[in-house]
C-alpha cells in the first residue's frame, strides 16, 4: 500500500496564542473577537545535539506549548511578552526556539460574538489593531494568552 505523503513526513508542532479584548472591537461591518499569532516550535535535544522532529509514527518527546507562553504586557517593548520556561527545559535535557509564522484576527458579523472566522494579517495590521486597542487587550485574559490549536507545520 503506497503511503499518503500527506500524513508522513517531518513536522514541527506550533501552536496559536489569542489575545482576548474585554469586548468586541468594531472593523468596517464586522467585530474583532480576537487577534492571535502563529508560534512554530524548534525542540532541541542538549544531549543529542539536535532538533526532535515529529515523522511518521514519532513524537516529541514533550509538549513545546507546555514550556512558552505570550503575555500582554502594556509596558512592555510591542506588548507582547514571550517567556520560555528555559531552566525547567534544561533540567529535562531540552532547549525551545520558536518564530512567529503569522498573524490573524478573528471576525464575527454578530455581537455577543460566538464563533469568530479567522483571517490572516500583517504584522503591521495585528499591532496596530493590539495599539489602538490597549485597554480592551489589558485583561487577565491575556496574561498569559490562550493557546487554542496545534498546528503541524511541514519542515
Amino acid at each position: 500500500m503506497k503511503k499518503n505523503s500527506y500524513y508522513f513526513g517531518k513536522y514541527r508542532l506550533g501552536s496559536d496564542n489569542v489575545f482576548l479584548p474585554s469586548k468586541a472591537i468594531p472593523d468596517r461591518k464586522d467585530y474583532i473577537g480576537e487577534i492571535g499569532l502563529d508560534i512554530k516550535y524548534k525542540l532541541i535535544n542538549l544531549r543529542k545535539n539536535k532538533e526532535e522532529i515529529a515523522n511518521e509514527g514519532s513524537f516529541l518527546s514533550i509538549y513545546p506549548a507546555n514550556y512558552l507562553f505570550c503575555y500582554f504586557d502594556r509596558d512592555y517593548p510591542d506588548y507582547i511578552k514571550i517567556k520560555v520556561k528555559e531552566k525547567e527545559l534544561k533540567k529535562l535535557g531540552y532547549k525551545l526556539e520558536y518564530e512567529i509564522e503569522g498573524y490573524y484576527k478573528g471576525v464575527s458579523s454578530d455581537v455577543p460574538i460566538g464563533a469568530v472566522f479567522p483571517l490572516s494579517i500583517t504584522k503591521e495590521e495585528f499591532y496596530k489593531i493590539l495599539e489602538e486597542n490597549l485597554e480592551l487587550f489589558d485583561n487577565n485574559d491575556n496574561k498569559p494568552t490562550q493557546k487554542t490549536v496545534d498546528m503541524w507545520l511541514r519542515v
